[in-house]
């Protein structure tokens, strides 16, 4: 968990105790212990989106990792065509790109 949605939620529980201990006194306040509740739930759901997301990102970046590596392969392949095509004219490789040495 977010540390600073962990730290929030620690505090919630706390109050909540509290509310619920003195449970006689807050019977009548808005903020009585289901709305704390829904508070931490609120804050729970939100958690939950941040870990899904970063799971995802974190499966975005293997594909992204996967196609690069995919694609190095073409590129090299491309490069060593341009490297044969001006075999003869190796200053031509610097319109590539490429540093011919």
């Amino acid at each position: 968990m977010l540390k600073y949605l962990s730290n929030i939620t620690n505090k919630f529980i706390q109050i909540k105790q509290g509310v619920e201990n003195n449970s006689d006194l807050w019977k009548h306040a808005p903020e009585n212990s289901a709305f704390i509740e829904s508070t931490m739930n609120e804050i729970d759901e939100k958690e939950k989106e941040i870990e899904s997301l970063k799971q995802t990102l974190s499966k975005k970046y293997a594909e992204a990792r996967l196609l690069s590596e995919q694609k190095k392969i073409i590129l090299r392949r491309i490069e060593k065509r341009a490297i044969g095509i001006h075999a003869d004219e190796p200053e031509k490789l610097n319109e590539y790109g490429i540093n011919n040495k």
